[in-house]
């Protein structure tokens, strides 16, 4: 009698998927554009939302672009520890605040064309 039941849900679940599949795509052809329409919206989301998420990854590693992410070795809050505890922070703070005391000829009210320098 077990035996049976098992078999049978077997079945049962295999014809399940065999609809759902049927119904997926009878669902695609009636709503084609609905669905070329959202693929502009689901772009924008992984191209702005979800890529960006793999910096954080590598504040926590000694990225190497060419061993990649799944590569290069894990440190943790190393680099935090470096940034906080070292110099590197007050230098930075320090050139931020002598540019902005420093005049731009064109007007612009941010002069951080070339980025900091720690050294």
């Amino acid at each position: 009698m077990n035996q049976i039941n098992i078999a049978s849900q077997g079945k049962n679940a295999r014809s399940r998927w065999n609809s759902f599949i049927k119904d997926s795509g009878r669902d695609l052809k009636k709503n084609k554009y609905i669905y070329i329409m959202a693929i502009p919206i689901i772009l924008y989301f992984v191209i702005f939302h979800y890529i960006p998420l793999y910096g954080n990854v590598m504040a926590f590693q000694d990225y190497s672009p060419g061993k990649g992410f799944l590569g290069s070795p894990f440190v943790g809050f190393q680099h935090f520890v470096d940034f906080f505890y070292r110099a590197i922070l007050l230098a930075a703070f320090q050139e931020y605040r002598a540019d902005q005391r420093i005049p731009d000829p064109l007007g612009f009210p941010d002069s951080h064309n070339f980025g900091p320098s720690y050294e």
